[in-house]
């Protein structure tokens, strides 16, 4: 077990995860575009956690389906959504499951949360391939992903640190692992990075790319009509505002 899935199996981080009720704000900007057209939709949650998205798409889609490689997770969402009809929740590694689902056998596909970025980026490529695949023609495909530039600066002091012991040493900390990760940056000289950001004290080792790139790597898998959304929730609607992005993460959208 890697310590990625060693961190999503403990009962902690579990129960975290089921305590998250709302959506991030992208996701609901999303929702909003796409909700109209949801109610016919077979729906694909990957990396569904404890149920934090099911409960917003669930009533909203004819059939929808929640897999994550955590056995902990899973078992909440059955528990949660136990009465639900339309709804189905397996174990699954995105992976190696995906290559088993039948071709167009989903009309929407979500990887939220930035579940892509445990993957290597052979495994994201695949991932983004079997995608495709089992996508119905002309329907949306949507994840989160973490953005290489938010490692390429350090957090900035605020003036309010000066009279917070606490929000001191933490903004000293964010710079002294964000100098870690710009230097290991440095020395890959890539597109693409894996660093141990801090995350559940330092328990998962995530995947942060180039946000234009990244639009690159949907092109050449097939991907088209590819929007992006800031971590704030508004649309990125420029090529310079892409590059120049420091959110930590963004949202895509593209069929």
């Amino acid at each position: 077990m890697d310590i990625n899935q060693r961190t999503y199996s403990s009962a902690k981080i579990v129960n975290l995860y089921a305590s998250e009720p709302d959506l991030q704000k992208p996701e609901a900007t999303i929702l909003k575009i796409l909700e109209n057209d949801l109610y016919n939709k077979r729906m694909l949650d990957i990396g569904v956690g404890a149920g934090r998205t099911t409960a917003h798409f669930v009533n909203r889609v004819k059939e929808y389906v929640g897999v994550d490689y955590s056995e902990g997770m899973i078992k909440v969402c059955l528990e949660r959504f136990k009465d639900t009809k339309n709804a189905r929740f397996e174990v699954m590694d995105m992976t190696k499951g995906l290559k088993d689902l039948p071709d167009n056998s989903f009309d929407f596909v979500l990887i939220s949360f930035n579940s892509i970025d445990h993957l290597t980026f052979d495994e994201r490529t695949d991932v983004l391939k079997q995608v495709r695949r089992i996508l119905t023609k002309d329907n949306p495909f949507c994840f989160s992903t973490h953005n290489i530039n938010f490692i390429k600066y350090p957090p900035a002091f605020k003036f309010k640190d000066l009279f917070s012991p606490y929000s001191f040493v933490k903004t000293t900390y964010l710079n002294a692992l964000s100098l870690k990760n710009r230097r290991k940056l440095r020395a890959e000289n890539s597109t693409n990075i894996v660093v141990n950001d801090g995350a559940h004290t330092f328990g998962l080792n995530l995947m942060y790319v180039d946000l234009v790139e990244q639009v690159k790597n949907l092109e050449k898998a097939g991907f088209k009509d590819i929007r992006v959304f800031s971590e704030t929730g508004p649309e990125i609607t420029s090529q310079e505002a892409l590059i120049n992005s420091r959110d930590m993460s963004v949202y895509y959208l593209c069929n």
